[in-house]
This record gives structure tokens, sequence and C-alpha cells, in this order.
């Protein structure tokens, strides 16, 4: 569903879309921009993460700013808690894949891996990167430790 409001804020607060490459989920609004890693981004001490080789573009924001915060979508997410999720997601979501943990979306990576092909040297490059915090679109805000939680993620998602 990621994408479905997408016209709203472009139509209503003339916002401009910047995406990672086209949608074919969401087709409308075409990105204003298609931005890469070499982006210039309009604030300072900030990267983006552009995840390769995936069947659709994917990307991560890193802000330099105090112990450093990682920013992403599907890619790795926190659930240090249910808190925010409605009683029934909350009994689920430990049954569907979800533990209170941090982890490398099983859904997302399934749908993102091309045939035979695996994901992990793009995790392996994300993790080059200095970060401590992490915010996800998935789950609750890791105040501390998000680097080596993401390290933890990445080899549980695939293991050596």
């Amino acid at each position: 569903m990621h994408g479905v409001d997408d016209p709203y804020y472009v139509e209503r607060h003339g916002a401009e879309l910047w995406a990672p490459g086209p949608s074919e989920a969401h087709p409308e609004p075409k990105p204003g921009l298609v931005f890469d890693a070499s982006t210039q981004l309009p604030f300072p001490d900030a990267e983006l993460f552009c995840f390769q080789g995936l069947k659709q573009p994917e990307a991560a924001l890193l802000l330099r700013r105090g112990a450093g915060l990682l920013i992403t979508c599907d890619s790795i997410q926190n659930y240090g808690d249910y808190r925010f999720n409605n009683l029934p997601a909350r009994l689920v979501m430990p049954l569907i894949g979800f533990p209170k943990t941090t982890l490398v979306g099983p859904m997302w990576l399934k749908s993102m891996t091309p045939e035979g092909g695996s994901l992990e040297s793009e995790f392996r490059r994300l993790l080059e990167l200095d970060f401590d915090q992490l915010l996800s679109a998935h789950g609750s805000f890791l105040e501390a430790g998000a680097h080596a939680a993401c390290e933890r993620a990445v080899d549980e998602a695939f293991p050596r």
C-alpha cells in the first residue's frame, strides 16, 4: 500500500514526489525527481542508500547527526513492541514472522529478490554505514544499538 496516498499529497499540498524509480503498483503520479545515491539532498548531513539488483527500487536514508539515524521503509524493520497495533495484530504478529526484534522484512525480501538471486551483499553494504538509531516505516523507533541489531537481523536473514 506504500504510495497509495501520494496523489493526495501532490494534489492537495503541491508536494514534489521523490522516488528511487517509477512504481508498478502506483504509476501515478509520476515522480518529480527520480533519485539515486548521488542525488543532492535538500538538507545537510544526509545520504541516500539505494539498494541495487532488486525487482523494485528501494532506498534508505542516513542522517549523519548525533549517533547517526538510518531511516528505512520495508527492508529493515524494528518491532520493539506492538503498542501501535490493534489487539488482533498484536496476537498474530509473532506468529506470521514479525517477532519483537529488528529484522529484514520477510515478505519484502521474498518479493524483492530476483529469481535465484540473493540480496545479502546489499545488506552487507548497508551495514557499512555508520548509525546507531533506526526509524522504520514498520515497527517502533530504536533509539540506540541499531547497527548491532541490524547486523543480527542480516545474519538471521542470510545464515552462513
